[in-house]
């Protein structure tokens, strides 16, 4: 329990700023890559900062106070949320992945002669 409450914030802070920073890099891209994959990488990182906002929100903050303070037996209903943030993390991290892999995918290559452009 004290360990989670020292740790959790952090994490929520970090992944914030972090996906955050993805969010607003897709949207300055310019025009070094497509549109539609701009489109596509706002979308996945916009998408992934409403999961982590919806979990921090709705499910880690009653959480938070199911364990504070520390030790105490957990009530019912704790382990139906805990599951909840495990789901929603995983979404989350998922999304954040896929956004990663396609920022990272090169884009279409064309050769010229043998020559790479």
């Amino acid at each position: 329990d004290q360990l989670a409450l020292l740790r959790f914030p952090t994490f929520y802070v970090v992944g914030f700023v972090l996906v955050g920073a993805a969010l607003i890099g897709s949207a300055l891209t310019g025009e070094t890559i497509s549109l539609r994959r701009r489109r596509v990488l706002l979308g996945l990182f916009g998408l992934a900062l409403m999961v982590m906002l919806f979990d921090y929100l709705v499910i880690y903050l009653p959480l938070e106070k199911m364990i504070n303070p520390p030790g105490q037996p957990r009530p019912e209903g704790f382990r139906v949320l805990h599951r909840w943030s495990e789901i929603t993390n995983l979404g989350g991290l998922v999304l954040v992945l896929l956004g990663a892999g396609l920022a990272s995918w090169p884009a279409k290559v064309s050769c010229v002669a043998g020559k790479s452009a």
